[in-house]
């Protein structure tokens, strides 16, 4: 999972009881409300439009605290990170500010936020239909698109596909079709994004390969490969080894051996 920062913002302007004309809009914040563990955290910024001698934040979000003190300068915007655990939380405090001709404001605090748990991706195995290009995927959180990436041998990029329809439902499951180029699919790279701009990605390898040999012979009750059995496996290695220089930089592979 990589950062996304949703654009999720309140704002509002602090305005100061002062002769100072300049000051009229001292300051604006904005409240980033919803967060994702592992991405990004609910945020209080504040944009200062004036000078000031000093700013300060003291913000209480149930067990969790953050604040900040001191002089800034316009064009610098202050943000406070709310690491708040997973859940729904309301925040309050307070936001101070003096000003150099000694001119004060204060503005009382009050907003909730949200920590979402990591957003679940999932393409149900029966709806895959490589043939068709088409597939179905399901979000735990309502989403905004989905999309597809089709990986060919070589890590070369071979076909896309996305669907911006939402929001859809959570839980509902989300079709998506794709073109390509017609080169073998090796790896589809499917990203769920959510109605809040965070996104999850689930990368789905769809072929399986037989690796031809001929049986080993082995003598009753023993597990000792023979000497004249060895060139029946050496055949094998060199198919198997040919395969993951193939698809090795793209797919996950796992050697199954049969027997019965």
């Amino acid at each position: 999972m990589r950062l996304s920062l949703p654009c999720l913002a309140a704002t509002t302007a602090l305005v100061l009881s002062s002769r100072v004309t300049y000051a009229q809009d001292a300051v604006k914040v904005e409240f980033v409300r919803v967060g994702q563990e592992g991405q990004a955290s609910p945020a209080f910024i504040v944009k200062p439009r004036v000078t000031l001698d000093d700013l300060t934040v003291e913000i209480r979000c149930g067990s969790t605290r953050a604040s900040r003190s001191g002089a800034v300068e316009p064009g610098r915007d202050i943000r406070l990170e709310l690491a708040v655990p997973r859940g729904d939380h309301r925040c309050s405090g307070t936001l101070s500010i003096r000003s150099p001709d000694g001119s004060e404001g204060t503005m009382p605090l009050s907003f909730n936020v949200t920590m979402h748990p990591p957003l679940a991706v999932n393409v149900p195995r029966d709806s895959v239909d490589l043939s068709g290009r088409t597939l179905s995927v399901v979000l735990d959180r309502p989403a905004k698109s989905v999309k597809v990436e089709v990986v060919g041998p070589g890590g070369i990029i071979i076909g896309h596909g996305r669907n911006d329809a939402g929001p859809f439902s959570a839980g509902s499951a989300v079709p998506l079709t794709w073109t390509d180029s017609g080169d073998e699919a090796i790896q589809l790279r499917v990203v769920g994004t959510d109605v809040d701009g965070f996104w999850s990605q689930v990368d789905l390898s769809p072929w399986a390969y037989e690796v031809p040999h001929e049986d080993v012979v082995f003598e009753s009750g023993k597990s000792e490969v023979r000497s004249e059995e060895v060139p029946k496996l050496t055949a094998a290695l060199a198919e198997v080894e040919a395969i993951v220089e193939k698809y090795g930089s793209v797919a996950q592979i796992n050697l199954y051996v049969a027997g019965y």
